[in-house]
This record gives C-alpha cells, structure tokens and sequence, in this order.
C-alpha cells in the first residue's frame, strides 16, 4: 500500500516547519504531564553552558527537524502511533469508535495536510504486515466446521447479494462513465463486506451469538471465500496478462497452495503444534511461522501474501489451541489494525476531482442503502422476519478490506490509476465509518423504521406456526436453543404446558415436527407482543440475547395483568434496569454458571468419583445436545 504524492512540492524547510509545529505542541504536553523530567531532559541538552529553557527548546527542534535525535522512521512511527491514540482518546471522550480517531490521524499527517510522513516503503511494508495479520486472524476464526453450520441461507445469500451488488455498482459505474475495466473494479470493489470491521462491533455489542450476528458471520464467510478466489485470479494475470492461460495457471497453482496448506494443517502441523503449546511462548512464535511460511511460499509463487496468511488462519483453525493462538495474536492485530487505517486516512481526499467525489458520493448510496435493502429482500424472501434482515443488512453495509487489496493490486498491474484507487480508499472509509455508527446504533434505527419495512416479510413466513391469541399456556418461553432447551426439559418434566417463541424459523420448525408448541415470531414486534399478552400466561421466561428485546417485553407485560416475568441480561447494568423496568429475576448467564460450578464442588467437596457421576451426566446431556437441530446455528 504506497502513499500517493502529495498535491505539491514540499520544500525541506517547510518539512522543518512541519516538525517543528509537531514538536512544540508534543514538548508542550510533555512539560506539562512530567515537568520533573522535563527539567532533567533541559539540564542535560544545556551542556552546563547556562543557556535559557528557550534556547533548549530551540536546541531540540533542531536536533527533531535535523533527525539527528532519533531515526527518522521511528519518529514517524511514533508520530503516527501517539497522535493516533490521541485522537482515539478524543474519539472515546465524543462517544464515537476509537476507528475515527485512527483514520482522522491519518488524515491529519498525510500529504493532504501535515505531510508527516517521508518512510513510505516503511509504511509500505507495514501495511503488509498489517494485513496479512488481520486475515490471519480471520482466517483463525473461520472454524473449519462453519461449513457445514451455516447451511444453504449463507450460500444463497452470500452468492446472491455479491451477484446483484456487482451488477448494481458495475451498472452505475458505465452510466457515470468509467471505463469497462474500471466498471468491473468498482463492482467488485462493492460487492464484499468487512469481516474485520462486522465481527469486532458485533462483539462488542455480545451479539455474535444472535440470529442476525450469525447470518452475518455466515454470509461474510462466503464472501471472503469469494474474494480469495478474485485474488487468486488476479495475481495470475499480473504476470502474465490477461490471457486465460495465465489465470489457468493462478487458479492451478492457487489449489496447489491449498492442497499443500490443508495436507501439512492436519497431518504434521497438529503435532507440532501440540509440542509447542506446552509453552504458550512457543505456541505463539510457531504461530507467527506458520503464518509468515505460508505469506512466503505465496508471494514465490506470485500471489499476494495475503493469501498465504489466510490459509494459514485456516489450517490452524481446528486446533484445540486456535484460541490460545488468537489471545496472543490479537496485540499484534490491534497495533497494526492502527497503522492500516492511519495508513488509510492518509489517502484520502488527494487528487479527487470533483465528478470523482459526486461519484463517490452515488456508491456511498449503494453501499450503505442499496446493500442493505437488497440482503434485506433476500432473507425477508428467505422467511426471516424483518427486524432480523434489517440489523443483518445494516451490518454488511459497508467496503471490505478484501475490496482495497483488490484495488491496491489492480493499480499494480497498471488496470487502476492512482487518482481512482484513492477515490475507492475514500469509499472505503467512508462506507466503514457510517456502518460503525449503523451498527452501533441498529436498535435504536430498527424502531424508527421498523413499522416501514413490511414489505421485507412473506405473508406466509408470518404465518408458518400460527396460534391464536386466545390459546392458554402456563409457560411462554423465548429463544429454544442453548440456555432455552434446558429450561423447557425442567418446564416438561413438571406438566407446565408450554409455547416456544423464536426468531429462527429452523428451530421453531424442528420443535413443531417434535410436537412442541412453537410460535415463529419476533418479540420486538408490537403485533406479537400484543398476541401473547392475549394467552394470559403464568410467566414469560426469556432467554432473548437482545437487552432492547426484554426491555420491551417486560414493559409489555407489566401493563397488563402481570405474569411471572424472567429475562436475560449480560452486563450488571441491564440487569438492574430490567428489575427496575419490573423483571421479578433476571439471568446473567456467567454469574448463574459460577454459582452452579461453585454448589457442584461443595457437593462433590473434590471427590473424584462423584464428580465423575456427574461428568457422564453432562457428557450425555451435550451429546443429546449436538443432535439438535444440527443447523440451528445459523
């Protein structure tokens, strides 16, 4: 990833200039925080000669701008690392991801204003680094067994969103004007979504797990499965032009690497690797091998060493120890996740004209609005309800790394100028930005535009398990997977009559074929709510994942004749607002799982043979488990 040139020449003195303004403002706020080592850094450059703290000012912006203080590559570094943090903290203080903190530095000290930076092989190769550690990562977490979990709906559509989304940005991209190539580009560029960006704000917010958090994950699988295959491609034309042999030959020598990749990941590496986990050092150095052998056997055979990272992300993945691996990995990610995007802000607005900007502006539209309504068409035509496709389509709005590696290698090969390339790295930013805020806010968005996204839904998915509102049952129970199944063997077994409610119409399909009352439904719809309070139940249990979801439900219920009510939080803090909303107890999965591991050691007081009673029991129970609703994880 190579900096653009600057809009215009730069003389040496004003790059002193530049220094010198970074370096009053850094010496200003070093004084201030440590004026005791201030002090002593003045009395030593003073030499003893009584020279005024002025002069010693003087003295170290001269030793600064005449990078005879420090290398000057460090110092770069530095400066983008520590006006980076800086801006990330001013970012936290404002509310808004320390992301924007990462790309305004960027921006800030690249040739646009400041011109900070001189090293750009440096950073060149930084970026490299970077992003073979981000899809190292990715692929570490692109478990091997997700391909058989997430079943036809990500395939379908993963394909199908990729499909129209291509066709849509190559479309508009002939209409604006650009070139054929050009147009295939930008398509591209359009068509893949951030895993990076989705799976780290997902987390965040504790909703991998939920419905929509893992369409998401399914659907960004095969996306990135899709862009390695693009990747392939294109690192076979570079060398050999765009003649079908050449990409005969990539695509020949792509299936080799990952013969080669798969054959070593589970016949020799797994010993390997089970030696060195017995130092988590080592499992750690033997990691960042694996990773940086399979980048190098890449890039030797003329693909990028993005690839090579990926698929040892992958061939890892089923290891016991990919977790551990993943924990020591991910400081390595985090700095250098900093350094991409300070690398990207630094290429943004440089050399955009202002027909590039309107056009940018039109594929910002597409990406933010057009994707999301078109993955929201698909799963609404799919039978998913529509608050589930609304946070699933508004998760993957937005440009994929995968699309900037496209784009960066398709202006190596000579098909992209740099003028284009940085208007798709201001597409880029853009796009993640306004989908950090989207998905950060998904809640808060689905209530205001909820009750116009009907049309999303089929008539018939709504009702695929009809129950009329006045059935009577002791017992709703929402969310049937996980926590719900336990709970609903202890409702069966003492005669209380029942209703499953769920969101996922595998599950409540699968507990309807088992004669079990199941209702296909969305608790954060009015409509719903207002059916269930008619059964007039006894309790409301709820093991929802969505904070939002209970809120509503037990403010629903409280209303009216008020049952027994139990929901599900995750954070201290819900907790309390839900029993001050009226909850009469709320779960919190990791204090009940203490509280349960804490009365199993007074009961078995470390006794080996009780515990293991009690081993089987559980060994059973998790069997007994595994065989339910094998697709349900999607």
């Amino acid at each position: 990833m190579n900096f653009p040139e600057p809009l215009n020449e730069v003389s040496e003195a004003q790059e002193i200039y530049m220094r010198n303004f970074l370096v009053v403002i850094c010496t200003y706020f070093f004084r201030r925080a440590f004026p005791l080592f201030h002090q002593c850094m003045c009395n030593a450059l003073s030499n003893g000669d009584g020279v005024t703290e002025w002069q010693v000012s003087t003295r170290f912006k001269y030793f600064w701008a005449r990078k005879t203080f420090m290398p000057a590559p460090f110092l770069e570094i530095a400066i983008a690392v520590i006006a980076a943090t800086v801006l990330a903290y001013l970012a936290r203080l404002l509310r808004q991801p320390p992301l924007v903190g990462y790309i305004l530095a960027g921006i800030i000290l690249g040739p646009a204003v400041l011109n900070a930076f001189s090293s750009t092989d440096l950073f060149h190769t930084l970026s490299a680094f970077g992003t073979a550690f981000l899809l190292f990562i990715v692929g570490l977490n692109l478990r091997l067994g997700l391909f058989r979990d997430i079943g036809p709906v990500a395939f379908f559509i993963g394909f199908g969103q990729m499909a129209f989304t291509w066709l849509s940005g190559f479309w508009l991209s002939k209409l604006l004007g650009f070139s054929p190539v050009e147009s295939v580009y930008l398509g591209i560029v359009v068509a893949f979504s951030s895993t990076i960006i989705v799976v780290k704000l997902l987390s965040d917010k504790e909703q991998l797990q939920t419905l929509h958090g893992k369409l998401s994950l399914g659907i960004l699988l095969v996306q990135d499965l899709a862009a390695i295959i693009v990747l392939v491609v294109m690192d076979g034309i570079a060398p050999a032009g765009s003649s079908s042999s050449g990409i005969a030959a990539a695509m020949a020598n792509g299936m080799a690497l990952a013969f080669i990749a798969f054959f070593l990941g589970f016949t020799i590496i797994p010993k390997i690797f089970r030696f060195a986990a017995r130092s988590t050092e080592l499992l750690f150095i033997s990691g960042i091998s694996w990773c940086f052998l399979l980048a190098a056997v890449s890039a030797s055979l003329g693909f990028s060493i993005e690839i090579g990272a990926f698929l040892a992300g992958i061939t890892l993945s089923h290891l016991p120890f990919s977790q551990e691996l993943i924990g020591r990995v991910k400081p390595l990610r985090d700095f250098f996740l900093l350094l991409f995007f300070v690398v990207l802000g630094a290429q943004m607005l440089l050399g955009v004209s202002g027909k590039i900007l309107f056009s940018v502006a039109l594929f910002v539209l597409l990406v933010i609005v057009g994707k999301p309504l078109l993955t929201m068409a698909l799963l609404g035509w799919y039978g998913y309800k529509k608050k589930t496709s609304f946070l699933t389509g508004i998760a993957l709005a937005q440009v994929s790394e995968f699309s900037l590696i496209i784009a960066f290698l398709g202006q190596q090969i000579g098909h992209l100028t740099q003028p284009f390339v940085a208007a798709i790295t201001l597409l880029s930013v853009t796009t993640i930005l306004l989908s950090t805020y989207g998905i950060t806010a998904g809640e808060r968005m689905y209530s205001f535009f909820g009750p116009l996204l009907t049309v999303f839904e089929r008539k018939k998915a709504l009702q695929e398990n009809p129950q009329p509102s006045g059935t009577p049952y002791d017992v709703i129970l929402v969310g049937f997977h996980r926590m719900g199944h336990s709970i609903y063997s202890s409702l069966s077994s003492q005669s209380f009559s029942t209703l499953i409610v769920d969101i996922n119409p595998t599950v409540t399909c699968y507990a309807s074929q088992k004669g079990i009352p199941a209702m296909y439904a969305d608790i954060g719809n009015p409509e719903t709510l207002s059916i269930l309070k008619g059964m007039k139940p006894k309790a409301v249990i709820s093991t929802a994942p969505s904070f939002e979801d209970n809120l509503g439900l037990i403010q629903a219920f409280t209303s009216a004749k008020k049952p027994l009510l139990l929901a599900t939080a995750h954070h201290i803090g819900e907790a309390i607002r839900l029993y001050s909303a009226g909850a009469d107890y709320v779960i919190l999965p990791h204090i009940l799982g203490g509280e349960a591991v804490g009365a199993l050691i007074q009961k078995s007081r470390f006794d080996r043979k009780a515990l293991k009673a009690h081993k089987h029991r559980h060994l059973r129970d998790l069997h007994k488990r595994k065989k339910l609703v094998p697709s349900v994880k999607i």
